[in-house]
Formats: C-alpha cells, sequence, structure tokens
C-alpha cells in the first residue's frame, strides 16, 4: 500500500445498526439480486470464503470475476462477457466492444481479456505502469475483514476500504467510511478530503461506477434494519457457508461481550 494514496473517502450516515450494515458488506451471496448487472461477469457462486480455525479476529472472500455466475441464469458467449463487464464497469470505454484489443484471442479466456483491457484503463487513467499487475490482482473481489469493524479490498478493481461506526448512541443509526486508495506516479498526491453524506444522497456522485453498485446496497439497508426489529423471533437465520464469515464476526463479538 506504500504505493497508493487516498483518492476519494465518503462519511455516509445509514439508517441501520453498524453490525446490519455490516453484514451487508461482508459476502457475495446478495450479488445476484442486488447488482445483477454484474452477474454475467461475476463468480458469485462459486466464491470462496476463508475463515481459519483458531484466528478469531479476520476472514476472507475471493470472488473471481471474467466468470459468470453457476446459477446458469447467464447463458452467454465468452465474447458477450467481456462485453458486459466493458458495457457495466468501463463507463467511456464503450468503444472497445468489437474493437480488436477486446476480442477473445486464441485461447484467451474472457477473464484474460478483460484482465487485460481493465489493466490497460487504470495504466491509461492513472499514469502508472501496471504491466506486470497479475488478473486477479486486477479484477478479482478479494476483500478481507479485520474485526470488529474494518474491511480492506486489496485489488485495483476494488481497491476500497469499509469502515463501520456507531452514530449519536443510536442503536438504528450508523457512520459508514468508503474510502478509495489509487496506485500514483511519482510524488505522492494530496489524501481527497472526507464528503460526508446524508443516505439519500447518492454516492455515484463522488465515487462514479463504484459509487452506483454501493448506492444499490444501500438501497435495502432500512428495510433490513426494520424487518429486523420486527422479526418475531429476534434471529437472524444465515446461510452455512455464503453466510460463514458474518456468523464468525458475530461469534466472536459474542464472546467479547459474554466475557465483560
Amino acid at each position: 500500500l506504500t504505493g497508493r494514496y487516498k483518492s476519494a473517502h465518503v462519511i455516509k450516515k445509514m439508517p441501520g445498526n453498524w453490525k446490519t450494515v455490516m453484514d451487508a458488506f461482508i459476502e457475495s451471496f446478495h450479488v445476484e439480486n442486488v447488482h445483477p448487472q454484474t452477474a454475467p461477469y461475476s463468480a458469485i457462486e462459486q466464491a470462496q470464503y476463508d475463515v481459519w480455525p483458531g484466528k478469531r479476529h479476520f476472514s476472507r472472500t475471493l470472488t473471481p470475476a471474467g466468470i459468470p455466475t453457476s446459477s446458469g441464469s447467464y447463458p452467454l458467449t465468452d465474447q458477450q462477457i467481456v462485453d458486459r463487464f466493458i458495457d457495466a464497469y468501463m463507463p467511456g470505454y464503450g468503444h472497445l466492444i468489437g474493437a480488436p484489443e477486446s476480442l477473445l484471442g486464441e485461447g484467451e479466456t474472457p477473464r484474460d481479456v478483460i484482465g487485460r483491457i481493465y489493466t490497460d484503463m487504470l495504466s491509461e487513467q492513472l499514469q502508472v505502469d501496471l504491466s506486470d499487475l497479475d488478473t486477479a490482482c486486477a479484477i478479482d473481489a478479494v476483500f478481507y475483514f479485520i474485526f470488529p469493524n474494518f474491511q480492506p479490498w486489496p485489488t485495483l478493481a476494488y481497491p476500497l476500504f469499509y469502515r463501520f461506526r456507531p452514530l449519536n448512541d443510536d442503536p438504528n443509526q450508523c457512520l459508514m467510511d468508503i474510502i478509495i486508495l489509487s496506485p500514483f506516479k511519482g510524488e505522492r498526491p494530496p489524501s481527497a478530503a472526507p464528503v460526508v453524506q446524508a443516505f439519500e444522497e447518492p454516492m455515484a456522485n463522488v465515487l462514479g461506477v463504484l459509487g452506483e453498485i454501493l448506492d444499490q446496497d444501500c438501497a435495502h439497508i432500512r428495510a433490513i434494519q426494520a424487518g429486523m426489529r420486527a422479526a418475531r423471533d429476534k434471529q437472524l437465520n444465515l446461510a452455512e457457508y455464503q453466510d460463514s464469515r458474518v456468523r464468525h464476526y458475530h461469534r466472536t463479538l459474542g464472546e467479547y461481550i459474554a466475557a465483560t
């Protein structure tokens, strides 16, 4: 991270408990319904969730890009997968659809082409040499959780860092920090000043296409918080594997609370 700088920072006021909001950002299971435009090129159902025995304070998700989710809902050709990625995730580069540099060469997979054209785009935009960047570090969704409230995403497709904090001692509100750390060349640029946003303000205004994806997440927070408080059994039902990281951090938090 010594070669990164803070290029954007949004402090978002959220209408939900900080743990409720964090639950929504710690797995890939929600993506097909909440971010359907990304499912044709994101292996959502093939995502790997890592929770290590005896390691209470961190976990990880790996979601490969350039591969459609395995549900069978997206019967696309290999070239269509590439074109969908360009259309959804590379605004301003629509001219690449059908262009020679975005066409699959002999022996290439959609993942190979997406990694190549996305890295070329970043190199052009950031004026940084990224020729030695491997495909996984360029385009995959890889995100860690560091207990109790920090989530770093190290890859360049999602150079995000999340932090979740209570707000005004109100269990129905919180603050979510969204920080983007971008690569730079030469002297380190100045860090971006934080932009404080109310819940209704779109993050796309500040964060572009990443903000559009985050706005889709935020659209569900108020209803989730209300539904959890209205639930008769006061229990949160979790998927066995896809929610394993959510269960892991709640278990750790419960152990700390029980010890007080």
